[in-house]
């Protein structure tokens, strides 16, 4: 119930009795009037006629007393949902990762923490390109995305987004890529390189994000390949066939054995966050358990 007082005002609005309601609620007479004129205090209404003939509403008191139902209503509505919520995904984590991010050393200790102390919770993980990520999220196949912050304009659902941590892009090419071994690699000497992107359908607006990095680092033509993902991407970039920009803290820069050449200062790309993304609408209990370790 909401609170007392209006759990007997309701009784009393029933049975415009305050002896009848005094029984049910094993207490006396007095006891319910006296919490019916300090209901009236506070919202200063009378809410009955008290007569010899008994109780009746006062037209405050009616409309007082269905606004009490159908609030009390609500309440039960809401608490039953909270119920089933918690019953259905108290043991079930579904977490989702682009591939870029080093998942494994900034998420696992949270992660492993969080097992710790709930030993019978289920954890799934899954990586996948932009697109992935956000068809998980919207076919509530995930509960929680990590991914870049410029991805959050392409979510269409009403999201929650919170900052993880600061990422430092940079451009990587392989040993396979003619610029691998020259000394001083600065962005100016991929002016005649091959860029790869992920598609506009797996993320949109990056070409023309992209497109600004070049300009401000002086590189006005670019050639610029797409690829149909960011999985696909990094196996160009391993084929020796192009560049292409990735977090400088991504785990597969030492695991192909990437070299990096960081962006200039003050690029729109320099100012990027690793974000954690999910419905407002999903409650599962120990999302807030994992962003406090994740944040924390």
């Amino acid at each position: 119930m909401i609170s007392e007082k209006i759990d007997v005002f309701l009784d009393v609005g029933q049975e415009l009795n305050f002896s009848t309601v005094a029984k049910k609620r094993y207490t006396t007479q007095p006891t319910i009037s006296r919490q019916i004129t300090d209901l009236e205090d506070e919202w200063g209404v009378r809410l009955f006629v008290r007569s010899n003939k008994g109780l009746r509403l006062t037209p405050e008191g009616a409309i007082m007393l269905n606004c009490c139902r159908k609030m009390d209503q609500q309440m039960d509505v809401a608490l039953k949902q909270v119920k089933e919520i918690v019953v259905s995904k108290r043991d079930r984590l579904r977490l989702g990762f682009l591939t870029d991010l080093n998942a494994e050393s900034v998420f696992m200790p949270a992660i492993c923490t969080l097992a710790k102390e709930q030993p019978g919770l289920d954890i799934s993980l899954d990586y996948g390109s932009f697109g992935d990520l956000r068809l998980g999220l919207k076919n509530n196949q995930l509960d929680v995305i990590f991914t870049y912050d410029f991805e959050v304009q392409n979510i269409k659902e009403d999201i929650v987004v919170d900052y993880v941590r600061e990422a430092s892009p940079c451009v990587a090419i392989s040993a396979a890529h003619p610029l691998y071994e020259k000394e001083n690699l600065t962005m100016q000497d991929f002016s005649e390189e091959i860029f790869y992107l992920p598609e506009e359908a797996d993320s949109p607006g990056r070409e023309k994000d992209f497109r600004y990095v070049l300009r401000a680092n002086k590189i006005t033509d670019g050639n610029i390949r797409f690829a149909p993902n960011q999985e696909s991407v990094l196996l160009q970039v391993r084929l020796g066939r192009g560049a292409a920009l990735i977090d400088s803290g991504a785990s597969q820069i030492e695991m192909y054995g990437l070299r990096t050449v960081p962006l200039g200062r003050g690029e729109k790309y320099d100012r990027l966050a690793v974000v954690a993304v999910w419905k407002k609408e999903n409650l599962n209990p120990f999302l807030p358990m994992l962003m406090k370790e994740v944040t924390g």
